[in-house]
């Protein structure tokens, strides 16, 4: 009950107060595709992940629910369940308390903020946490028959889900090893339930392989600086309330007598799985230095449900630890009462274009329209077709052109934006460059100059052309600056 109070009523807050984001859009419209086999060979060819996230989105959205709750009710649900499953792993060791620990430390990480997305992370998290729990119930000595056949399915649906759920199997490998040496024999069925998913891998080389033609921004690229900004992001924010609830447990409560179902400690074999988890993320870091992908704090994720499940174990030599526990539970009730009233706010409303006094916001739809309106982003292009009305849908345009997208962006990724336009419905077009400039030697720019994956008002710029700067537009993608591009000669 008091996980379903922490996190059901912000998560649909959070869920309702924010739009689609562009790949929510694809995912929404992949899922919207005219026949199941549309569906999969889109999700394919336009998207990295595997299809049960696809699957799910598609049911979610035969149910008749608002677009916003329907097309993050996969990740809603994904969501409240990882809090669960992370309780119930730690509790089942240790005691409900500590459970609430666990599941407070997670509650603080930015993974709990995709529970809100239309996207596959909440759903893999979930099945990374639940494969954690159905693990530790199949290496205990008093498991259930079924326990290692559901094991092997919670596997398979990590695997299906998420492009890196492969990789999270790898903890539990050197976990089972490790129990394996020490029993002197194999566990045959677990064993078998955490290696034949991994064979569900071979379905999507195809992702993998096609990813490998595209370069991408050096500052989106792996690195060690970013190593150290993600593993700084998935843990500061709960280190930080953890101290400020040991400091007053100390300060506050006198030392109580703990019970020793608090002081139960991890076996060796626990702890190699649970670090493991946490490793998972700087894992995936190398193989995307080796394999050159763009890295996001999404991509690590998945580590803050290794760091959940080590802390309360961590602390159990702590004094006071009942306490803490109980003080971070109060802390993940106050904080989501507090976010359900601050971080719904919509940052990116259309008010933002009527901020800068004494320059009023152009609107698009007052624009001369026999302009056409050029996006220098792909994302904000497949955002801003979802938003406004058809007429001026009809009138966006991306601009690709590969050798200059390289030169400037050192960004080809959406250069073949045109392979998703007609899929996906969105009624705006994508134009090679010498083309749309042979034809339109004066239109509108959509353009943030230091987003490092735009080109366009780069090039623009490096060779003649004018760009005159037309303030905000009423819009609530995160792109709203508007430019008046001439072409030189012209």
């Amino acid at each position: 009950m008091l996980l379903v109070a922490a996190y059901l009523p912000l998560a649909l807050l959070m869920a309702h107060s924010q739009r689609l984001l562009c790949d929510e859009i694809y995912t929404y419209r992949i899922a919207q595709q005219p026949t199941w086999g549309g569906m999969l060979r889109l999700s394919r060819t336009l998207d990295l992940h595997p299809p049960l996230h696809y699957i799910l989105q598609r049911l979610a959205l035969g149910t008749g629910l608002p677009r916003w709750l329907a097309s993050r009710l996969p990740s809603l649900i994904a969501g409240q369940l990882t809090l669960l499953a992370i309780f119930s792993l730690v509790a089942g060791l240790s005691s409900n308390v500590q459970g609430l620990f666990a599941a407070a430390i997670y509650s603080f990480t930015p993974a709990i903020n995709f529970s809100w997305c239309n996207r596959p992370y909440a759903l893999w998290f979930f099945l990374l946490s639940l494969t954690a729990l159905l693990w530790c119930r199949a290496a205990s000595d008093r498991r259930r028959s079924w326990i290692p056949t559901a094991l092997g399915i919670a596997a398979l649906a990590m695997v299906m889900d998420h492009i890196f759920g492969l990789v999270c199997l790898s903890p539990f490998y050197l976990a089972e090893g490790l129990r394996a040496y020490r029993r002197k024999r194999l566990d045959w069925p677990v064993a078998a339930a955490l290696v034949l998913p991994s064979l569900a891998g071979l379905a999507y080389l195809h992702q993998v392989t096609s990813l490998a033609t595209h370069t991408v921004a050096p500052l989106l690229l792996p690195s060690v600086d970013k190593a150290i900004d993600l593993y700084t992001g998935l843990v500061s924010l709960a280190l930080t309330v953890l101290t400020a609830c040991a400091v007053a447990a100390i300060l506050l409560i006198p030392e109580e007598r703990t019970s020793r179902y608090l002081r139960v400690p991890l076996t060796n074999v626990q702890a190699v799985m649970m670090a493991g988890l946490f490793a998972v993320p700087a894992f995936i870091m190398i193989l995307a230095t080796i394999h050159p992908t763009q890295w996001f704090l999404r991509y690590g994720a998945c580590g803050t449900v290794g760091f959940a499940l080590l802390v309360p174990f961590a602390m159990m030599r702590a004094r006071r630890t009942q306490a803490i526990a109980v003080l971070m539970t109060v802390a993940m009730l106050v904080t989501s009462t507090v976010r359900a009233n601050t971080d719904t706010f919509d940052v990116f409303g259309p008010w933002r274009a009527f901020t800068i006094p004494g320059v009023p916001p152009q609107r698009l739809e007052a624009l001369d329209p026999s302009l056409p309106i050029a996006m220098a982003s792909a994302p904000r292009f497949v955002e801003l077709n979802d938003e406004v009305p058809a007429v001026i849908a009809r009138r966006l345009a991306y601009v690709t052109d590969r050798t200059e997208a390289q030169r400037y962006s050192a960004q080809t990724l959406f250069e073949t934006e045109d392979q998703a336009i007609g899929p996906l419905g969105l009624l705006g077009k994508v134009e090679p460059r010498e083309a749309f400039f042979a034809e339109h030697t004066r239109f509108y720019m959509i353009a943030n100059y230091p987003d490092p994956e735009e080109w366009l008002m780069r090039y623009l710029m490096a060779n003649g052309a004018s760009v005159r700067y037309m303030g905000k537009f009423v819009s609530t993608i995160s792109s709203d600056d508007l430019y008046l591009v001439t072409l030189p000669g012209k």
